[in-house]
């Protein structure tokens, strides 16, 4: 009995680090170094990047964003001339859009982005992806938007990271 007992107490430290490693705030710092290791333009952007998840997660603190993760999507775009970002943080069991600009979070009830980029995201299609930056980029006021792909295996955030032209078509994405 003893030594399942303390067999016990040495499994729950272990059980306790790997939820610890799987949490959005973790998963938005490894997004964040990442970002910094990958060639993002400005350290700056992916730590104001991260600021506004961060925030998203702070203040929803009834998201899906505060439960259980396996696969979920950050979707953020930069706009330099406002210096504000618009993302979508979404997965099977919920969505949320913000805007965050300097320190001043809101929530969003209109999409950032459209059903059909965000459909191409869940699937991970990037070839469509490409394809779409090419035939239907916006030309002026278009920003890069950068999307990951983020899956818990054995423990750990495995991340896809895309970054892309914003594209619309009218007759589609209305």
């Amino acid at each position: 009995m003893k030594k399942i007992t303390l067999l016990g107490l040495l499994a729950l430290p272990a059980l306790i680090g790997c939820s610890q490693q799987i949490n959005f705030i973790t998963l938005s710092k490894v997004i964040y170094k990442n970002a910094i290791h990958s060639g993002e333009k400005s350290f700056k952007i992916a730590e104001y990047k991260q600021n506004g998840r961060s925030e998203v997660y702070r203040r929803n603190k009834q998201s899906f964003l505060h439960g259980i993760l396996d696969t979920i999507f950050i979707v953020e775009r930069y706009n330099a001339e406002t210096a504000s970002i618009s993302g979508t943080i979404f997965s099977n069991k919920g969505k949320v859009n913000y805007s965050y600009d300097k320190k001043d979070l809101a929530l969003l009830k209109e999409p950032v982005f459209t059903r059909y980029q965000l459909n191409l995201l869940a699937k991970w299609d990037t070839v469509a992806i490409r394809e779409e930056e090419k035939k239907n980029e916006i030309v002026f006021g278009g920003n890069i938007i950068s999307a990951n792909r983020c899956v818990i295996q054995n423990g750990r955030w495995v991340i896809k990271e895309i970054y892309f032209k914003d594209f619309f078509n009218l007759k589609r994405d209305q």
